[in-house]
């Protein structure tokens, strides 16, 4: 009887332990897990507000220089990233950079016929994708190595939408505080124009539009009060910017958005269509309350039901026009390799990269935008199928898909995919993606 005491006695004595010790353990998992989770946010955060925040003019006024700047500093930037978080393995997406690469070619088989005449900026303006090539690469390395998933991209995306509207508020009340970042004003005679970090308004909404429809598919996927506050932030953020091709993409892409979910019956695709009246709500009492402020719009949607057009679209118009008789009666080489010496300030993409790549950079263009379409739908869908039930995942594949659709119609007055910072931010973007993407199926 006294042994089986003893023997009790130890055998407590040893649960006793053992529960300790497990304790120990999970308390280190949780710490160890805590601190991998904020060493990913910390690391994709500062990797996206650094691009939307970076001081374009603080060295200059000139919007090219600081672009230039922009352009070789961000990408030093991202390499010391990669070497921070070095490891021996280095990933690449085949289909994804081959795509980048052959829209290269396209454009750089351009210089054969303009080298004597093409001065620097000129020439390496002909490599552009080459540098996008680059940040596409090490974007995506830099997001395997910290094994970014849909969880960590959610916290980053709360970040940097929670940094644009704190410094959209400081911009509107305190412009001088941000002007080395966005030099524009917040207001004009056609009343409120917010670009954000991003300087112009449309390229502003092209870069809020996709986080917009990330967090609508949360919202519709489980109701949350902070997926609502976030999507009612960005649809915000989008109607102040005034942009008449944001408000035709918003209104474009929702339509897309909805059909995706019925037609796959996605988690909360009977919520899409409350969603929608909602969403109409809100612009409809924006636009009650504050049509005084949103003039532009106002000032277009009257125009346009009187058979006209305003001056921003007349004028691109004429741009178009410009370049139309300029081509005219041009040699071959010009017409397909683009015009040599001085060329003018195109906003419409298309026009732009025939008058300075001729109909090959045209060409290009048009490549990249389909190839993007199918690469991005065909994530999507794969998603859909093998992970029906993962909504972030989901989530971040829709909102891409989305920011692709609205690409050829920003290019209609704009270049979002040449433009500062949206062009990087694009390509970052595309990274994460196809990053979660890996690292998803590689846990699968």
């Amino acid at each position: 009887m006294k042994f089986l005491k003893i023997l009790k006695r130890k055998e407590k004595k040893d649960l006793v332990e053992l529960v300790i010790l497990q304790w120990i353990i999970l308390q280190n998992n949780i710490e160890e897990y805590v601190m991998v989770l904020n060493k990913k946010t910390a690391a994709l955060s500062f990797v996206l507000l650094s691009l939307a925040f970076f001081p374009t003019y603080l060295f200059t006024s000139s919007n090219s220089t600081g672009q230039q700047f922009f352009f070789v500093t961000y990408l030093m930037l991202l390499l010391c990233s990669n070497f921070l978080y070095f490891r021996k393995e280095y990933y690449y997406p085949k289909k994804e950079v081959l795509t980048v690469f052959i829209t290269s070619a396209f454009i750089i088989i351009t210089t054969l016929s303009k080298l004597s005449s093409l001065d620097l900026g000129g020439f390496v303006n002909h490599f552009r994708f080459v540098f996008y090539s680059l940040v596409l690469l090490l974007t995506f390395n830099l997001c395997c190595r910290l094994n970014i998933n849909s969880k960590s991209v959610l916290s980053v995306f709360y970040i940097f939408l929670i940094s644009c509207v704190i410094f959209t508020l400081v911009h509107i009340y305190k412009p001088e505080l941000v002007a080395f970042i966005n030099p524009r004003e917040a207001y004009s005679f056609r009343g409120i124009s917010i670009g954000g970090p991003f300087v112009w308004s449309y390229i502003f909404a092209f870069v809020i539009l996709p986080i917009f429809f990330y967090f609508m598919t949360l919202l519709a996927s489980e109701f949350k009060f902070r997926y609502a506050i976030c999507s009612f932030l960005c649809l915000g953020l989008i109607l102040l910017s005034q942009s008449k091709a944001a408000y035709l993409s918003i209104f474009t892409c929702y339509f897309l958005f909805s059909i995706i979910f019925i037609y796959y019956r996605l988690v909360g695709y009977k919520n899409v269509i409350l969603s929608s009246v909602f969403i109409f709500l809100i612009i409809l009492l924006i636009f009650q309350n504050y049509s005084h402020e949103l003039n532009t719009v106002s000032t277009a949607l009257e125009t346009l039901q009187d058979g006209g057009v305003d001056s921003s679209t007349a004028g691109r118009l004429r741009q178009i026009t410009s370049v139309l008789a300029i081509l005219d009666g041009t040699d071959l080489s010009t017409t397909f390799f683009g015009v040599t010496g001085e060329t003018l300030i195109i906003e419409n993409a298309y026009f732009s990269y025939l008058q300075d790549y001729g109909l090959f950079g045209l060409l290009g263009l048009l490549f990249f935008m389909f190839a993007l379409f199918v690469i991005s739908f065909s994530n999507l869908k794969n998603s859909i199928v093998n992970f029906k039930a993962d909504t972030k995942l989901i989530a971040l594949n829709i909102s891409f898909f989305m920011m692709v659709i609205s690409i050829p119609i920003f290019s209609l007055g704009s270049s979002p995919i040449d433009a500062n910072k949206s062009s990087y931010y694009l390509f970052i973007y595309w990274a994460i993606v196809l990053a979660v993407k890996k690292e998803r199926y590689y846990n699968a």
